[in-house]
């Protein structure tokens, strides 16, 4: 009798070295995109995703907020939401919060006076954010706030393939 099991791989970190030292943005439009991610040869069914977000301690910052958004593409990789280049770069999202909007928020939450504070977050499930379905390449974008940049390093995100294995 065939059994299906669920497989967890291993934790992965995106190609994401603009996340250290990001300025903050008053309207969270400007921030840090990561390299794509391409599941179309793990053809894992899902993905966890999670990592730190930690604020710089050479200033206080203030009550803000961080926000990590997913983008994905929808045609193998040539073509991202909200324009994404689709690498590790340090830019905005075209003019708009609307455009903004075309990503998957995965993780928001406001911010304290803290200096150094470590936020962590974690998303139980990338293909719940798009329905059910993973997309073929996808990435993170992160924006915030804090009205300080955030550390020069220590800033991380990862991702876990979930697939099913037949014994």
């Amino acid at each position: 009798m065939t059994t299906i099991k669920t497989s967890y791989g291993t934790a992965t970190a995106f190609t994401w070295t603009t996340l250290n030292s990001l300025a903050s943005d008053t309207n969270l439009l400007n921030g840090a995109w990561s390299a794509n991610v391409s599941n179309t040869s793990t053809l894992a069914v899902d993905y966890m995703l999670g990592g730190v977000v930690v604020l710089n301690g050479s200033s206080t910052p203030t009550a803000g907020t961080i926000e990590i958004w997913v983008y994905s593409s929808f045609d193998n990789g040539t073509t991202y939401t909200a324009s994404s280049p689709g690498t590790d770069v340090t830019t905005s999202p075209p003019a708009t919060t609307a455009v903004k909007n075309t990503m998957k928020l995965a993780f928001s939450t406001g911010t304290d006076a803290t200096t150094n504070r470590a936020y962590n977050w974690n998303v139980g499930s990338l293909a719940a954010l798009f329905g059910g379905i993973v997309p073929d390449h996808f990435g993170l974008f992160c924006t915030h706030s804090t009205v300080q940049t955030l550390k020069t390093t220590t800033n991380s995100a990862t991702y876990t393939a979930i697939t099913y294995t037949n014994t």
